[in-house]
């Protein structure tokens, strides 16, 4: 079983941190669409190219086409005239490329991060009950929504941008050497220990961000319990103290948030101001000192001019690559927690060589089966029983004994620890989960109704049945009758679980459910406790008819379920305490029979 639990209260623990590996995974979203991602490329290269040639006009402007001591050149008309059509060339073109960029870019983000998320919808119905018994749904909610949501970003935006101002950075060092080398080396010399800096600054950057998402993981997942349980809070008065609760996650929230600010800020004049005016600095110093002591130097001010608007450029790319650098870190935590989800191992898989469970009689068999939930604290130790095809079994016994994880474990929710069970002398860890739960049929005591008609919610254990059949399942379970008093009938939309419905009705749309599935082996938990005793006479009728010939696991406390059982099985201490038929056990005047007193 797994051991990290996690409440809304708790932060969650780093079991992978962000690395090159998960961050090639994510890139390997976009493999398929390796050519459309070469043309983008291209034009991306494009672009930054088409940035570099303003500045050498600017300085052929400054050199060759400005008046001269108040002369102006020869030809000066037609240099103008050339220069203009070349930047209108250049502005045109740098539109075309960033549009075709842009639109190219947003719909193969969106694709990908719609693959992204449908893998990780696929991997939340693979794993097995524990992975949910140990989180909070607002925890797990978070991942597929909003964290998908913003890693969305480095596929739309981010990932192009990226590469235009890496290989601006590129291009500007290019011409800056070319121009004049003794500058450039200048300019590096100071850049260097100021992106030493602003390294350090943004791996602290990535720690405060990660802090901040748990605080804000806890605040969801707090919000969506309550939600879910808005009824009982009202029923015990907990509205202030949830405030308070709430209040104080939000605080946390805020402190975590002004301390993620705190490097985010620093990360900014660094990267932006910081370096584009020392960058000027420097030129302009050097530039002042080579025309001071060497008047043949071959600087000119066209030539400053351009050197200044390349250094111009070049602070604004590595200020953006550093901002979109510290944007991917702030999102690393969301790949933290969403390759947690897909690399998770589900705790219930088919072996290499599962076999199909095949249409089964109904027999099953515990062997020496031992189960907990948590480690060091068994539910269940050393149970052994036997069921032949067609007997209906009542599991009975005090709240916490073990019954709902008998049947649990018998549809193979979770693995056992030790022992087996056998259907039909199969061990059912040994065949494919689908062909077994597939041949088993379970309605517990909480029914979940989804939000869409009722006859779709009928239709919902087998997709291929007609209108017809739900219909008739629904009289055998005694529905009809109210369904057809409904607004629109079968055809009336359940809102959330179906609130407008009595809970008794609610359990019977869940009988039909299960009764249309037609399953060999029915596990009924608890499903006749929000019935009334005349809905439940019907029921027990229909039971009758329903369970022939089916074998059936019975959990209830009314004893107009349990007396009719072929046997009762009453679990506590972990164990099969007792086991008879309901005559026995009364004459042996053990737990049942005690059991039966005190009702």
């Amino acid at each position: 079983m797994s051991s990290k639990r996690n409440l809304y209260f708790e932060d969650e623990m780093v079991v992978r941190k962000f690395s090159m590996e998960m961050l090639g995974k994510l890139l390997s979203y976009g493999k398929k669409y390796t050519k459309t991602y070469v043309m983008v490329f291209a034009f991306l290269i494009a672009n930054s190219i088409l940035s570099m040639i303003p500045s050498v006009l600017n300085m052929y402007i400054i050199n060759k086409v400005l008046p001269k001591n108040d002369i102006l050149r020869p030809n000066f008309q037609t240099a103008a005239i050339i220069i203009l059509s070349v930047w209108t060339a250049v502005l045109i073109g740098q539109i075309i490329t960033a549009y075709i960029n842009s639109i190219t870019t947003m719909r193969l983000g969106n694709q990908i991060v719609c693959e992204l998320r449908d893998d990780m919808f696929k991997k939340l119905m693979e794993l097995g009950f524990d992975y949910y018994d140990n989180r909070p749904t607002g925890k797990i909610l978070v991942r597929i929504t909003s964290y998908a949501d913003e890693i969305s970003q480095i596929f739309i935006n981010q990932l192009t941008t990226i590469i235009v101002n890496f290989f601006t950075v590129i291009f500007t060092i290019i011409m800056i050497c070319i121009l004049e080398i003794h500058l450039a080396l200048c300019v590096f010399v100071v850049e260097i220990p100021l992106l030493a800096l602003a390294v350090f600054l943004m791996r602290m950057l990535q720690k405060k961000t990660r802090i901040s998402k748990n605080k804000n993981s806890n605040r969801t997942a707090f919000v969506a319990e309550d939600i879910s349980g808005v009824d009982v809070i009202h029923a015990f008065n907990r509205e202030d103290l949830n405030d308070t609760i709430i209040y104080d996650l939000i605080d946390q929230c805020t402190h975590a948030f002004m301390q993620e600010t705190h490097y985010r800020e620093a990360v900014f004049p660094l990267a932006h101001g910081g370096i584009r005016l020392i960058c000027i600095v420097v030129i302009y110093g050097v530039s002042l000192y080579m025309i001071t002591n060497n008047p043949m130097t071959t600087l000119t001010l066209g030539l400053v001019v351009s050197l200044t608007t390349y250094v111009q450029q070049f602070a604004d790319a590595l200020f953006n690559l550093c901002q979109l650098l510290q944007n991917i870190t702030t999102l690393t935590t969301n790949m933290e927690r969403i390759f947690e989800l897909l690399l998770e191992e589900p705790s219930i898989t088919d072996k290499k060589d599962a076999k199909v469970l095949q249409k089964v009689q109904g027999q099953v068999s515990f062997e020496h089966v031992s189960f907990s939930y948590i480690e060091g604290t068994p539910i269940l130790e050393d149970v052994n029983f036997k069921v032949n095809p067609g007997e209906m079994i009542a599991l009975v016994g005090p709240t916490g004994g073990g019954k709902t994880t008998i049947v649990s474990l018998l549809s193979r929710f979770y693995d056992v620890q030790s022992g087996r069970i056998l259907i039909d002398g199969h061990d059912i860890s040994k065949v494919t989960t689908n062909s077994l739960r597939s041949q088993i049929g379970v309605m517990m005591q909480d029914t979940f109704l989804f939000s869409r008609e009722v006859i779709e919610n009928i239709r919902f254990s087998r997709p291929d049945a007609t209108d017809e059949e739900c219909m008739k399942a629904a009289c055998a379970v005694s529905a009809d009758e109210f369904i057809r008093k409904l607004p629109n009938g079968y055809h009336t939309v359940l809102t959330h679980q179906g609130a407008e419905l009595s809970g008794g009705q609610r359990q019977l749309l869940s009988f039909a459910r299960l009764v249309l599935a037609d399953p060999k082996i029915i596990i009924l938990d608890e499903a006749t406790s929000n019935i009334d005793s005349e809905t439940e006479a019907k029921i027990q009728e229909m039971l009758h008819t329903v369970l022939k010939g089916r074998t059936s696991f019975v959990i209830a406390h009314r004893l107009g379920t349990i007396k009719n059982a072929d046997k009762i099985l009453y679990v506590c201490d972990r164990n099969i305490a007792e086991s008879g038929n309901h005559r026995e056990l009364i004459q042996r005047k053990g737990k049942y029979y005690e059991l039966l007193k005190r009702q």
